[in-house]
């Protein structure tokens, strides 16, 4: 076996040994039921996860939510504690990220449903934010986010609209789907607009540990 390639390996089998899964992470608030405020270091340990297993912030939000369906908890993360979490230790992604997921401005992030009045995804900003993407001006409420979750799928979504020329389109949901260059990346969204006719396929940048 190739060095480089061993290496690789390596790396991919201490995260994998050293990591804890989202059930190590999500056990005691299970365990303990209703809303709850995920602690500090939990935030840390939720980005290490992300950056182990190559997942941008949608996958987090994604797969985080799923695992909590139906288990009778709902999480919040603060917005000063992830940026805190993140300071000199992450990286979040780029400036699409930035313009779905404003972390400078984010009061709370909360995870999982109770009852039919809330969102599996709720996002509150201090005040609503705006960023120019391809598809034209991204701009999201102060309360903002998606309904339902699915394998792979958020949808349902809520307080974010394009705007491009004359032309408004309400976010519909935004899928995870197989890399459509054929190079395997694990990190493409499809942006679904009502209305509009085909979806924006983007390669979301990962969370990744900064060197």
């Amino acid at each position: 076996m190739q060095r480089p390639v061993l290496a690789a390996l390596l790396v991919f089998l201490a995260g994998a040994l050293w990591s804890e899964s989202l059930a190590d992470i999500f056990s005691p608030y299970i365990q303990r039921g209703g809303d709850q405020v995920v602690a500090r270091k939990d935030v840390v340990k939720l980005l290490e996860w992300s950056a182990d297993h190559t997942a941008n912030v949608f996958d987090l939000m994604d797969e985080a939510g799923l695992y909590l369906s139906n288990r009778g908890v709902r999480l919040t993360v603060w917005g000063n504690d992830l940026r805190a979490a993140v300071a000199g230790r992450f990286k979040l992604g780029d400036a699409r990220v930035d313009a779905l997921f404003p972390l400078a401005s984010l009061i709370s992030l909360t995870l999982g449903a109770r009852n039919g009045h809330e969102g599996e995804v709720e996002v509150f900003l201090t005040q609503p934010h705006s960023g120019f993407l391809e598809l034209g001006d991204f701009s999201l409420a102060q309360h903002y986010g998606f309904r339902s979750l699915g394998p792979k799928s958020l949808t349902g979504a809520f307080g974010v609209h394009v705007k491009e020329g004359w032309l408004k389109f309400d976010l519909d949901q935004v899928d995870r789907v197989p890399d459509p260059t054929g190079h395997g990346s694990p990190n493409f969204i499809a942006i679904h607009l009502k209305f509009f006719p085909r979806p924006k396929q983007w390669l979301i940048e990962p969370i990744t540990v900064l060197p």
